[in-house]
């Protein structure tokens, strides 16, 4: 089972975090948690049946090889198993004009699901004028 992603990376929630630097300054931050959107296919098999008027391929191939062998006894050469063939092919065909024939197949849809999973996370927070961000993963 085949199955396509399609991913993007989106910033979905930002958490205030607060600590303090050994020297007795408190740091104030943001904690932001990052997901990954993905879209999956799902393959699903579908029968599509349709009815269909006249001979069919084998009816007409089945006269075409009944002809072709009377062709040829009849006249004991390949000319008229040729002959009987395209003969053969033309009265199956005939025949079964009128008839109505039922033809099934398979078709494959998808049906698309939308999955958020979680990536990592990141902080972010400044520092004696800089700013630092770090990444991490909580383990979920």
């Amino acid at each position: 089972m085949k199955r396509l992603i399609l991913a993007t990376t989106l910033a979905l929630t930002a958490i205030p975090a607060y600590a303090h630097h050994t020297g007795g300054t408190k740091i104030e931050g943001t904690i932001k948690n990052h997901f990954r959107t993905q879209i999956v296919r799902v393959p699903h098999t579908v029968q599509i049946c349709e009815q269909q008027q006249g001979a069919n391929a084998g009816d007409v191939l089945g006269g075409m090889i009944i002809g072709g062998v009377f062709g040829k006894a009849l006249t004991g050469d390949d000319q008229g198993a040729g002959v009987g063939a395209v003969i053969g092919g033309m009265i199956a065909a005939e025949e079964n004009q009128g008839s109505t024939n039922t033809v099934c197949r398979n078709q494959t849809t998808y049906t698309e699901e939308k999955r958020d999973t979680y990536t990592h996370s990141t902080m972010e927070f400044w520092l004696d004028g800089k700013k630092f961000i770090v990444n991490f993963n909580r383990g979920w």
